[in-house]
């Protein structure tokens, strides 16, 4: 009997005595084969062949369902599974959280064992590894090229890379050392044709490669995956306006209770930080004498050392920030792999925002803000630190106009109790005490002297000094020294201008004066005519030896206002000493022509004028001399000691003999 084969070609065969085989098939390919067997020979007619292959027929068409069946329920199941994972992600609106969400879920939809996320920095052009899972080494803060590795290729070209054996595949990074696992999935994160990221999965070596199934869910999950972090981006970008402008309204707020000017840009600082969520915040000021030199004026969340020395691109951005109308982006030229330990310095920070500081329409600092990691400075923080600044500026302008306020209402203050106490007294040289004191304490000077001009012979005398507890020693010494007018060239431009301001620095110093300050170990000098209305009385000398002081012009003029108060109420007090002397000589004329009229004699009479002239008028000394013939003869004489007068002098020897033949008074100065 003839034995019975498939019309058709089989893949497999298996093998017995008698058989007559069938082929399962589908309507384009083999799916199997149905194998009867018996033991008996000749046991499978033509009918039987038949009926076999309707049996197959209808074998395969159950099969091919069962497994379609078995396939759309697993495709169900695996949308099911992207579904969830999507809603799951979608939730997620802090963008940390988001993002390990999304890697996650894609590890589990993809069943890979490690995977890393990157996104793009879009000021650098390039990705940067923001987690890193379950690798053999922690790549995160990584930056990779475009076109670079795996990650790289598939954001250059925006497409999903599957890659069967990492170790052998020529685009691989050299960076990249870890063999542990062979197959890898790259797939980009796009919204709107605008790249967000790539994430990777890795599957360890001997396991399934991935497929184009994975492929498939991988890019449907991507899709969502997008969706969720632009979504967070803008709620994030939403967030921290919100937070920008409740830090810029609690930071005006505060810039209203200030008026100190350090206290205003070390607020300024802190709500910088605050408004931008910056890692640190740093203010400059431009030194006086060179615009490339910078002191570092306050700074939050970053040591001072970490500034020493300033870096020169940084030193560069400030130069130009001062000078900038607006804000300045600068993202420094960033490492490939970052330093860990090295987390305080500079180089640590990869975005930084600058802008000036101005009060009025002078720039007077710049307030830099830096980040460490994404996202990076954009236009919203540049106009919420513009506004910052601009509301920095406005405080320090208020706290100068408070200032000057203040210090107009302190020079008053100043200006009436030296007033009041130079008009207390009716002594000339009290006056000068008092208007002494009065400097020292008010404008925390170390010494004040009074330098009187005797007339008429035009002589300088330091009458008095007036020294606080820390002046030196050279300046509390008080020797009277007495100089003639003349001699004195600098006076004639103190004349000229009635106040000069010397200064120990001042490398046009005369050698004279640069000497005296040397001697006297002074820093600063103000010199100030002492005017009265009637002439220049002296000078008064303002001594500063702790520091070299700045005196402001507004300050000149009080101190020359409270001179002038003063020498008003010298002539005053002098005037009034003058009046008491003549009422006191009034007094001793009409006592003395009283005592006069009681007695003829000759000699009661002369020790009546004696003793009426140093009683009445204070006179130390008082002496009578009578002519007698060629010789002037004492008659009476009180209050000198030992050796007594001459009872005799020659009409041709000394003053008194002088006096005579001249007719005239003579006054003598010792």
């Amino acid at each position: 009997m003839p034995r019975y084969r498939a019309r058709y070609d089989l893949s497999f065969a298996l093998p017995g005595r008698k058989n007559g085989p069938g082929q399962i098939r589908d309507c384009h390919s083999v799916i199997g084969i149905l194998d009867l067997q018996s033991e008996q020979h000749d046991a499978f007619s033509d009918s039987d062949v038949t009926v076999l292959e309707i049996l197959a027929d209808q074998l395969a068409t159950a099969i091919e369902n069962a497994r379609l069946f078995e396939s759309e329920a697993r495709r169900a199941a695996q949308l099911e599974a992207v579904r969830v994972l999507a809603l799951q992600v979608t939730a997620e609106r802090d963008l940390d959280a988001l993002l390990h969400s999304i890697l996650f879920s894609a590890m589990e939809l993809g069943q890979a064992d490690a995977a890393a996320l990157d996104l793009v920095d879009k000021t650098q052009n390039d990705l940067v590894v923001a987690i890193s899972h379950n690798l053999q080494q922690d790549y995160t803060n990584r930056r990779i090229r475009f076109g670079e590795g795996l990650a790289g290729a598939a954001a250059a070209q925006r497409e999903i890379i599957i890659v069967q054996d990492y170790a052998q595949w020529e685009g691989r990074a050299e960076w990249y050392t870890d063999q542990d696992f062979a197959s890898m999935l790259a797939i980009p994160l796009q919204w709107q044709n605008e790249l967000l990221g790539v994430i990777v999965l890795h599957r360890r070596r001997g396991r399934t490669s991935f497929t184009q199934s994975d492929l498939h869910l991988a890019g449907l999950f991507a899709a969502q995956a997008a969706i969720a972090i632009e979504n967070a981006d803008l709620v994030q970008a939403l967030h921290a306006r919100l937070r920008a402008q409740r830090a810029l309204a609690e930071t005006s707020a505060r810039f209203l209770d200030l008026t100190a000017p350090q206290t205003i840009l070390d607020e300024s600082v802190h709500g910088a930080l605050a408004a931008l969520d910056a890692a640190a915040a740093l203010l400059f000021v431009p030194a006086a004498a060179n615009d490339a030199a910078w002191t570092l004026a306050s700074q939050a969340g970053i040591s001072p050392e970490s500034l020493d020395p300033l870096a020169l691109p940084l030193q560069n951005i400030l130069t130009n920030a001062l000078a900038a109308a607006t804000p300045i982006f600068w993202q420094p030229k960033p490492a490939r792999a970052p330093d860990p330990s090295n987390s305080r310095a500079l180089s640590s920070y990869s975005s930084w925002l600058v802008a000036p500081l101005r009060q009025g329409d002078q720039p007077i600092a710049v307030l830099a803000v830096a980040r460490r990691a994404a996202p990076p400075f954009d236009a919203a923080d540049a106009q919420t630190l513009a506004l910052l600044t601009h509301s920095g500026g406005n405080a320090l302008e208020r706290a100068e106009a408070f200032r000057q306020e203040q210090q107009r209402a302190d020079e008053l203050q100043m200006l009436s109790e030296s007033f009041r106490a130079t008009a207390s007294t009716l002594d000339p040289d009290q006056v000068i005490r008092h208007l002494l004191e009065r400097l020292v304490s008010s404008l925390g000077l170390t010494s004040a002297a009074f330098i009187q001009i005797q007339r008429p012979t035009l002589r300088l005398s330091q009458t008095r000094v007036h020294c606080a507890p820390d002046a030196s020693p050279e300046e509390r010494y008080h020797d009277g020294a007495v100089w003639e007018f003349v001699s004195l060239v600098e006076l004639e431009k103190l004349t000229a201008d009635a106040a000069a301001v010397i200064q120990a620095d001042d490398p046009h110093l005369p050698d004279a004066v640069c000497g005296y300050m040397q001697v006297n170990q002074l820093l600063t000098v103000l010199i100030t005519a002492l005017t009265a209305p009637d002439g220049t009385l002296g000078y008064l000398v303002l001594n500063e030896s702790r520091t070299i002081r700045a005196w402001r012009q507004n300050q000149i003029l009080l101190v020359q206002a409270i001179a002038s108060q003063a020498a008003t109420a010298w002539n005053n007090a002098a005037l009034y000493q003058a009046a008491q002397t003549r009422s006191l000589e009034l007094q001793a004329l009409y006592h003395a022509s009283g005592a006069l009229n009681q007695s003829l004699d000759l000699q009661t009479l002369c020790e009546n004028s004696v003793d009426a002239l140093r009683d009445l008028l204070g006179y130390a000394h008082v002496s009578i001399y009578f002519v007698v013939g060629a010789e002037l003869v004492l008659q009476v004489a009180r209050g000198y000691g030992q050796p007594s007068l001459p009872p005799r002098i020659p009409l041709t020897q000394g003053v008194m003999a002088r006096a005579l033949r001249t007719r005239a008074t003579i006054f003598l100065r010792f």
